[in-house]
């Protein structure tokens, strides 16, 4: 660190010895400049820093302009999704995926005592309640995979396409297990069992940046701005709610970052209590797998696609509850009088409810938001 410069300085400069991306690394670049010390001897400093800035952004264009032109080149494999949402099973060689999946579905994938019983994705379907989730088990991955070790770019990207993820884990050696598959797919930018900050960022047809939740910024306005200007955004909205710096302001703007719900399901053990930890820190929430625990484990793999079952009937008539709606999280009454009918949220008069309601039959308004499992009449 060079002299008179503050803990701000320093801050920034581990900042850029431990960024893993080039757009983390110019954000860090740019909090350097800004914290570096302003009298006349830092002026070698902070033309380097200046010098390195625009070769990170030189890097950064040339790269895009490679990816654009290789398009989706190079082998794949794909999963077309079917169902109502699409479960991807990961686990590492011989950790009990085709056996679990055998035991949610009707599947009858091959299961074997040798590693590799996998060798390309399998897919499975699993009910549940009247409605089809997708269970898809792809080959094992293993240290090395996100270099291309055992078909694994090919595995990963299978992975990033998935609404959520099930990580199948040995009990006897679930942390060794879950820090490979984490290591794994973080280096492809796949953050299991972590939620994208909550920062919004939308281009804007008026000129400047506007920044809505400053009180959430942990440095300077101006430094956040000048970064936003050196990603070509000039003008543009900012929403924050949640403490911020410029690594995850960066973490916003890179496309190629996925997130996924993420569930473990202990296999092959006797069911002891195990702590597991996604690279946040962040608790992971687990289940031991077993026969007598199937509906519990099944619930848990639906509620990771963020949607709900509602179950209609006509007024006096009987309930079909082999044929539930699917739809997200939040839906209320308006929206789902027009799924069954786009005349029915204009000609809507009201919707008894018997489930989420203050009593059976309650009618609701409606901007009333259903829960999981409600029956609902439209009376219009």
């Amino acid at each position: 660190m060079p002299s008179n410069a503050d803990y701000k300085y320093a801050v920034a400069e581990k900042k850029f010895h431990e960024a893993k991306t080039d757009i983390e690394k110019l954000a860090a670049l740019q909090e350097m400049r800004s914290a570096a010390p302003k009298h006349k001897g830092a002026e070698k400093l902070r033309a380097e820093i200046t010098k390195k800035i625009a070769a990170a952004k030189k890097k950064m264009i040339k790269q895009k302009a490679v990816s654009k032109a290789s398009g989706s080149s190079g082998r794949s494999m794909n999963v077309k999704k079917e169902g109502c949402g699409q479960i991807i099973f990961v686990g590492l060689p011989n950790s009990g995926k085709s056996s679990l999946i055998n035991a949610l579905s009707n599947a009858s994938l091959l299961v074997g005592n040798y590693d590799f019983t996998t060798t390309k994705p399998e897919i499975a379907t699993m009910n549940y309640k009247g409605t089809k989730v997708q269970l898809v088990e792809v080959p094992a991955l293993i240290s090395g995979s996100s270099k291309g070790k055992a078909n694994g770019i090919q595995i990963l990207s299978v992975i990033r396409n998935a609404d959520a993820v099930i990580l199948v884990l040995e009990e006897e050696k679930a942390l060794e297990q879950l820090k490979i598959i984490l290591n794994e797919t973080n280096e492809t930018n796949i953050k299991l069992n972590q939620k994208k900050p909550q920062i919004q960022i939308t281009s804007s047809k008026f000129p400047g940046i506007n920044i809505a939740g400053k009180k959430f910024l942990k440095i300077e306005e101006k430094v956040l701005v000048d970064f936003l200007k050196s990603m070509a955004l000039q003008n543009c909205n900012l929403i924050i709610n949640e403490e911020t710096d410029l690594k995850k302001i960066s973490e916003v703007l890179d496309n190629r970052i996925v997130y996924k719900k993420t569930l473990a399901v202990i296999t092959k053990g006797t069911g002891k209590k195990i702590e597991l930890k996604d690279l946040k820190g962040n608790t992971i929430t687990s289940i031991h797998f077993s026969k007598e625990n199937l509906d519990e484990i099944k619930e848990k793999i639906f509620f990771l696609l963020d949607k709900i079952l509602i179950y209609t009937r006509k007024p006096g008539e009987k309930e079909n509850l082999n044929e539930p709606l699917v739809l997200p999280k939040g839906t209320t009454v308006k929206e789902v009088a027009g799924v069954l009918h786009r005349d029915f949220a204009q000609k809507l008069k009201y919707v008894k409810v018997w489930g989420s309601g203050s009593f059976p039959g309650q009618k609701v308004s409606k901007e009333f938001q259903l829960k999981n499992g409600d029956l609902i009449e439209v009376y219009s």
